[in-house]
């Protein structure tokens, strides 16, 4: 009959495209890794925002735990007065745990990372506190895609592991 859709050439055509689909995003993700990690999360929140959880899940990063800073070393990094009175996110498990005044650096940090944990406490002493007790009780887990970690131990340049 004329006009009858072919359901076996529609299906076969809208497979192919779901498989180029998931090829140009994993490209896409691949050329992400190589950006400067400022450009890299705005790119990220742009590209979630538009894949279907399908697609997402289709290319799924493999990741691993590796040592997150000390409550000793945060404490170098801010000093007192520094936004003292400023709420602060408690990024527990992330790209790189640590306390942060600035909600966009702390939404990197969580950002597609399996069971990311993050906190929001009322000033940096709070923060620095809540971080040493979740560290000293084994909560606090620094994670990396596969990828870059064994880049990084090849002794290639991974942006945001200098």
């Amino acid at each position: 009959m004329a006009g009858t859709p072919d359901y076996d050439e529609i299906a076969t055509a809208l497979s192919e495209l779901l498989k180029n689909s998931v090829f140009l995003t994993t490209k896409c993700v691949e050329l992400q890794a190589q950006l400067p990690h400022n450009f890299k999360a705005a790119l990220d929140a742009a590209v979630a925002a538009q894949l279907p959880d399908a697609v997402a899940a289709a290319i799924a990063v493999d990741w691993i735990e590796v040592d997150a800073r000390t409550p000793d070393a945060l404490e170098g990094l801010h000093k007192p007065g520094d936004y003292d009175n400023v709420s602060h996110h408690v990024v527990l498990v992330g790209r790189e745990p640590g306390i942060y005044s600035n909600v966009k650096i702390s939404d990197y940090q969580v950002h597609h990372v399996p069971n990311a944990k993050r906190h929001r406490k009322a000033g940096r002493v709070e923060a620095l506190a809540f971080y040493r007790r979740m560290f000293d009780a084994g909560e606090v887990r620094k994670m990396m895609p596969v990828a870059e970690f064994e880049a990084m131990e090849a002794g290639a340049d991974v942006p945001g592991n200098r």
